[in-house]
């Protein structure tokens, strides 16, 4: 008996100085890996930043009623999220911002673009001229507005390049960044007031109320 618990002391005590350590080693290596992928930059915050650069942008030339992640019900009851929406006398703006770096290329009716770089990586997405058509289809249906006042403006961020992109703009604008500027005064300068201000006031506030309600909901 005397020498069974011996056996189960002197075990235990090999456990406590060699595999115990070990398994805590394991452990803490673990948790560290997974707070570097927690931190770590993904697509998302990217897409959340060329965002940001162009709402400062619409800002900073002193566009009032602009609203940010609109999110619009579809007929299946799914909804799709809009980065940004400004609206102003002369028609409702939509923006697709697309924060981007690499070689870009695609064309107008292709349901996919692609990305590249010089390493050879490639990804593809979804058309973000097709993109943005989607969302002034249901934006136009839940505002009851004619599509005529609506605008689509898809906006890459300035360090990607355009590479065998075919489109024509018949009826939407695709420029970088830093073209931004030059489209506002040139829209300012050519295009015909179709809103007053009742108008922009009534669609701002309807907009921003389908927001909050959308995100009260997600948050139950």
């Amino acid at each position: 008996m005397n020498t069974i618990v011996s056996l189960i002391v002197i075990l235990g005590f090999f456990y406590i100085i060699l595999i115990l350590p070990f398994q805590l080693l394991l452990r803490i290596k673990k948790n560290y890996t997974n707070t570097k992928k927690v931190i770590k930059p993904n697509s998302v915050s990217k897409g959340k930043i060329g965002e940001s650069n162009v709402f400062r942008t619409l800002v900073y030339n002193n566009e009032n009623h602009l609203l940010k992640n609109i999110y619009v019900f579809k007929e299946n009851k799914t909804s799709t999220e809009i980065d940004i929406i400004c609206i102003n006398e002369y028609g409702i703006f939509v923006y697709e911002s697309k924060n981007y770096s690499g070689w870009i290329f695609g064309d107008e009716n292709e349901s996919n673009w692609i990305q590249t770089f010089k390493n050879g990586k490639k990804f593809y997405f979804y058309n973000p001229i097709k993109q943005n058509e989607n969302h002034i289809k249901y934006l136009k249906q839940y505002l009851n507005i004619d599509k005529c006042k609506f605008y689509s403006v898809i906006v890459f961020n300035d360090e990607c390049t355009f590479k065998n992109l075919h489109y024509n703009q018949s009826n939407y604008t695709l420029i970088k960044l830093h073209e931004l500027y030059n489209y506002i005064q040139f829209y300012r300068n050519n295009y015909k007031k179709s809103l007053d201000q009742d108008e922009i006031e009534k669609i701002y506030n309807k907009l921003k109320n389908n927001y909050e309600q959308h995100f009260n909901t997600n948050n139950l």
